[in-house]
C-alpha cells in the first residue's frame, strides 16, 4: 500500500481534497504530507478506535451520505450512537438531509446537545432549515432585499434555537453561514 493510500484509509478521519488538489484531514486540520511515512509513524502507537456500536452507527449514517462526525474521540464515540438512533426514526429522505456532509449536523456536539429531542423533531428542524436555504438561494442576486432580510432573520432564529451560537464556527460551508452574511446585510 502506498503512503497516500495508507494515510487516506488509516490516518485521516475526514479526508477532503481542496480546489488546489491538496488533501487535508478536516478533523485534525493537518494536511497530507508526502514526506511523512505514515505507516512507520503509527507502528508502536495504539490509535484510539471507536467501539463496534459507534462504528455501526457511523455506517448507518454513511448509508445516507453521512461522514464521520467532528469532535473529540469521546464526543464521537457517544454522538455516532445517538445519531444512528435518531436516524432510525426518520424517513430515508429526512435521514439524507440530516446526514448531508455540507450541512449543519456534522459535529458531535449537535447530536449530544440534542440527544433528548426525537428523531422527528430533528428531521423537522433540518427540513425547515434546508427549505429556507433553498428559498433564499432562489432569490435573484439583486432585488427582494426586504424579503431576504425577513427570511434571514427567520433562518438565524431557527438555527440559534438548535445550535450553540457561542461556539466559534470553523467551517466555511454556506449551510453554516448566517444568511445575512450571504446577502450583505
Amino acid at each position: 500500500m502506498d503512503n497516500f493510500t495508507y494515510w487516506l484509509e488509516n490516518v485521516a478521519d475526514i479526508p477532503e481534497e481542496d480546489e488546489n488538489g491538496n488533501w487535508r484531514d478536516l478533523e485534525t486540520g493537518f494536511q497530507y504530507d508526502p514526506k511523512i511515512n505514515y505507516e512507520a509513524c503509527e507502528k508502536g502507537t495504539q490509535r484510539k478506535t471507536l467501539s463496534e456500536k459507534a462504528m455501526s452507527g457511523r455506517e448507518t449514517a454513511k448509508a445516507f451520505g453521512g461522514k464521520a462526525l467532528k469532535g473529540s474521540f469521546k464526543q464521537k464515540e457517544w454522538a455516532e450512537k445517538i445519531r444512528a438512533g435518531k436516524l432510525s426514526s426518520m424517513t430515508d429522505e429526512q435521514a439524507k438531509l440530516a446526514c448531508d456532509p455540507n450541512g449543519l449536523l456534522t459535529h458531535s456536539k449537535f447530536w449530544i446537545e440534542n440527544r433528548f429531542k426525537s428523531g422527528t423533531e430533528i428531521a423537522e428542524f433540518v427540513t425547515e432549515q434546508k427549505g429556507m436555504l433553498k428559498q433564499y438561494r432562489a432569490y435573484p442576486q439583486t432585488g427582494h432585499e426586504e424579503e431576504k432580510k425577513i427570511l434571514a432573520a427567520k433562518y438565524n432564529a431557527l438555527t440559534e434555537k438548535w445550535l450553540d451560537q457561542k461556539e466559534e464556527k470553523t467551517s466555511t460551508t454556506k449551510d453554516e453561514t448566517p444568511l445575512e452574511q450571504w446577502g450583505g446585510f
